[in-house]
């Protein structure tokens, strides 16, 4: 959610879908996906996999509704301004971090139904547990 989807990680799914498409549990895909609020996601990639890339298979078809998000997610992949930034610096890092993380948070609005400062907390939450915490008290 944080990081961008480019073109090249949607066209390894559309080869791994052309490839193993016949082999896949596709229902357990859907569960699974549905589980973690990913449904939504998941219907994009369908849609776009079929409708952009042409790649025809025999999954059940995304929902139409979908239409204008998966050309939001393609328009993003094809035209977004992807950055990188080094982490030597880690104040300017973590600025910059958090400065990617609001712009992207229309997809934690629209694929996860979780506000961004919510997400960003969970995150913090973690890492200060799980990493922060356990190194203090000598757990690791």
């Amino acid at each position: 959610m944080e990081g961008e989807l480019t073109i090249r990680q949607l066209c390894d799914w559309a080869m791994f879908v052309k490839a193993h498409h016949a082999e896949m549990d596709w229902k357990a895909y859907r569960d699974w996906m549905d589980r973690f609020g990913m449904m939504s996601f998941a219907n994009i990639l369908r849609f776009i996999t079929h409708h952009n890339l042409a790649i025809y298979v025999d999954f059940e078809s995304a929902p139409s509704q979908e239409e204008t998000l998966a050309r939001r997610v393609l328009d993003d992949a094809l035209y977004g301004k992807h950055e990188t930034m080094s982490s030597e610096n880690i104040i300017k890092y973590r600025i910059w971090q958090t400065k990617q993380l609001f712009k992207n948070s229309w997809k934690f609005r629209l694929f996860r139904g979780e506000n961004v400062l919510v997400a960003y907390a969970k995150k913090l939450w973690v890492y200060w547990f799980d990493k922060v915490w356990k190194i203090k008290c000598n757990i690791i």
